[in-house]
């Protein structure tokens, strides 16, 4: 398994040959291939850490208490939907 230092090397590396040959001219690439290039680098290091178990996925989105607490029908269901929104066990 690669360490969290080689692998953000790996990719630095990647970033910094695809920058030079953007801004040099050399490559050829429009700005918007370059955009790309550069996105996917970041997201295909992120991909490997995360594989690695050196970081971590993003969480999820908290539920819509909102909509939660409409769809209640009952004051104790509404209760435990803001019990919930609230952290409260």
């Amino acid at each position: 398994m690669a360490t969290e230092d080689a692998i953000r090397a790996k990719y630095k590396k990647l970033h910094d040959q695809a920058s030079e040959g953007y801004y040099l001219g050399a490559s050829g690439w429009t700005k918007e291939e370059f955009d790309i290039i550069h996105a996917k680098i970041w997201t295909d290091m992120e991909h490997e850490l995360i594989a690695n178990g050196l970081l971590s996925p993003l969480p999820s989105p908290p539920p819509d208490y909102k909509a939660l607490f409409k769809k209640a029908t009952t004051v104790e269901a509404q209760l435990a939907v803001l019990a919930q929104a609230l952290g409260i066990k």
